[in-house]
């Protein structure tokens, strides 16, 4: 029962960092009706996964394809490296997997940029 709170708790903090995150650099865009239809479905789309990280992996991925909308090579080559880092570092808590995919989006964007 306790990992379940505490599961909860780490995504509700995931959920509140996309959403900042998503205001900052979508904030020339304005669609915040988009953040929420975005954090709905990432939310009922992952979480049937089992592992607390996957959820939260599954999650930062889906918003970042929902909100964002990258290419699908800097997609793919985020959901590699930040599938790669969790499996390498095994975070404890939803936000340390939400840099990983920051992290790796941040990459894969300049390297498919230059």
């Amino acid at each position: 029962m306790e990992g379940a709170k505490r599961l909860m708790g780490s995504l509700m903090v995931l959920m509140m960092v996309v959403l900042a995150q998503g205001r900052a650099e979508l904030a020339d865009v304005h669609h915040p009706p988009k953040t929420k239809y975005c954090a709905k479905k990432c939310f009922y789309k992952c979480i049937l996964r089992l592992i607390p990280q996957r959820i939260a992996l599954c999650f930062g991925l889906c918003m970042l394809g929902c909100k964002l909308k990258p290419s699908q090579v800097v997609y793919n080559c985020t959901y590699d490296c930040a599938n790669s880092m969790v499996n390498a570092y095994k975070p404890t808590d939803a936000e340390k997997v939400e840099v990983f995919v920051g992290s790796c989006y941040k990459t894969c964007k300049q390297k498919n940029n230059n």
